[in-house]
């Protein structure tokens, strides 16, 4: 990384984006890299790994013996462990990872702790590493465990099948741990009882989860997701009067489990610290309580409420039954925060109205609906919301209209939209208003160009913004880009990247000059791309070519 000084700065035609830095490695940096390098497995011991055969303990522990770095302060442990899952965690670093990881676990007193995730390959390396997670001391200090090496598991005797129309209990199977190795992740979670994140996709079982319950008394979150072990009774357990962790967690990731509309009743019923729950049987459980609220006259007076806080949520059904989905989140979620809703049936659009009784909401992210049928609700709750994130590619125009965004939703810290194109009223601007006074991240992508009206007004005004992302902008030149700063002294001071991509090399037309104006009005810099689709070698063009 090279120091960039007034009058000096790098530049490389290349397809990744510029990095710009301040500062060179630190001599601790350069320590941790020579540390992680300097040790070389025997080229025998990575044949027999990339076959996925097994290793006797004892040629593992010679290896860890030969790479031992000695007695490490336990902050100087951790981070040589994150610096070799940095340059080590994929398929042909792995085998130095391991060796390298089992030599610093006596070391590390963490409260996280991240297992290789490209470990997933080798049964051999698992179970060697789950055994010297139980002679450590490592996992009494922790608090957030991820056993990343389980995201991408299959069993290497099982055939592999991607089919949806397969037998259950071969899918079933097909993710579930052999017996030695079930066991000795039972036995870990047996040992963490003062746990508090707890990461454990494709593996977990309706058994492991009863032994969380047992044993996790902090647990707050927990992410099982594409658990395909993971049922109804499963979380029965999770949910019963003598867990631990019922009284304790908030936040459950259960996309991709077998678990029915019937867990998230049970949960929500259950668990009254649960603030999220990331599953997309919550659709299913919504359709369910329609069919229940719909034979009722009472569901508008209904005092109660679930505590949930964030949500995620696909409307993927039309039905004439009454009160609508949109409705009813309205009603037993009224303390959502944050939604996010990726897709609404065109017959269902109408019934977004009743997201103007979220008073508590922060985060909107939407897609699939036009903007008419979200003004009503972001005039009630707009000047509420903090983050906009917004996808809308259809209708006759697939128009995004900025302006009806600005006057709801003035006091925005992150604004993202995609679609066809972004269009504004011709006063948008004009008025001598702050325009998004509080913006710091700000994301445009669309079909077409970015129209000079709306990207020159965001740089100019919104003088917070710390990340700029926008696709082809109209009229944006070297000269067009320095009337801006000129005018503008308070004009991107806060920024800290900035993309501005082009489809190919060459459609953006700024050159190093803007390089070098941004480079000094932008004190903050750190990125700056997709250079790739720059003009850097131009002339620095300052007329209208290209204006659409």
């Amino acid at each position: 990384m090279n120091s960039l000084g007034d009058h000096a700065y790098t530049s490389c035609n290349m397809d990744n984006d510029y990095l710009l830095s301040n500062t060179v490695k630190s001599l601790l940096q350069i320590c941790l890299d020579n540390l992680v390098h300097g040790y070389i497995l025997p080229r025998s011991f990575v044949e027999i790994i990339r076959k996925n055969d097994s290793i006797e303990d004892e040629k593992i522990l010679e290896q860890v013996k030969k790479c031992c770095f000695g007695h490490l302060p336990s902050t100087l442990a951790c981070k040589l462990m994150c610096n070799a899952l940095l340059k080590y965690d994929n398929h042909q670093g792995i085998p130095r990872l391991l060796i390298i990881y089992l030599s610093l676990l006596e070391d590390l007193r963490c409260a996280k702790l991240v297992t290789p995730l490209y470990l997933y390959r080798w049964t051999a390396g698992r179970l060697i590493l789950l055994g010297r997670l139980f002679e450590s001391d490592v996992l009494v200090n922790c608090k957030d465990l991820s056993l990343d090496m389980y995201n991408f598991y299959h069993r290497q005797d099982v055939p592999q099948s991607w089919t949806y129309d397969a037998e259950p209990e071969f899918q079933l199977e097909r993710v579930r741990l052999e017996s030695r190795e079930e066991s000795l992740v039972e036995d870990l979670l047996s040992r963490l009882s003062h746990l508090v994140v707890l990461k454990l996709h494709t593996v977990c079982t309706d058994q492991m989860l009863e032994i969380i319950s047992n044993t996790c008394q902090c647990l707050a979150g927990l992410d099982v997701s594409f658990s395909k072990n993971v049922t109804d009774p499963g979380i029965s357990i999770l949910c019963r009067d003598q867990s631990h962790s019922r009284k304790s967690v908030k936040e459950l990731e259960l996309e991709g489990t077998s678990i029915t509309s019937k867990s998230i009743l049970m949960l929500l019923e259950s668990c009254n610290k649960l603030v999220n729950i990331e599953s997309a049987t919550m659709e299913d459980f919504l359709y369910d309580m329609q069919s229940i609220f719909s034979e009722t006259s009472s569901f508008g007076d209904t005092a109660h409420g679930y505590m949930l806080k964030k949500l995620n949520l696909c409307i993927r059904k039309h039905s004439v039954n009454q009160p609508s989905l949109a409705h009813i989140v309205s009603v037993i979620f009224p303390n959502l925060e944050e939604i996010q809703i990726h897709y609404v049936h065109p017959k269902e659009a109408e019934s977004l109205k009743f997201m103007k009784d979220l008073v508590s909401l922060r985060s909107l992210m939407i897609g699939v609906v036009s903007l008419e049928y979200l003004t009503p609700s972001l005039f009630s709750v707009g000047m509420n919301l903090v983050t906009f994130r917004y996808v809308f590619y259809g209708g006759d125009s697939g128009q995004i209209d900025l302006s009806i965004i600005q006057q709801n939703c003035r006091n925005l810290r992150t604004l993202s939209l995609s679609g066809n194109c972004v269009v504004s009223d011709p006063k948008f601007g004009s008025k001598n208003e702050e325009i998004f006074p509080r913006l710091t991240d700000l994301h445009i992508s669309t079909h077409s160009f970015i129209p000079m009206k709306v990207w020159s007004i965001l740089l100019a005004n919104c003088t917070y913004l710390a990340k700029i992302d926008l696709t082809n902008c109209e009229g944006l030149y070297d000269d067009s880009l320095s009337q801006i700063l000129a005018n503008n002294p308070k004009s991107l001071l806060k920024v800290t990247k900035v993309n501005i991509k082009g489809g190919h090399k060459g459609d953006v037309a700024l050159t190093e000059r803007s390089v070098l104006m941004l480079h000094k009005r932008c004190s903050l810099l750190t990125q700056l791309g997709d250079c790739f689709t720059w003009s850097l070698y131009g002339d620095g063009y300052s007329g209208t070519r290209g204006v659409i």
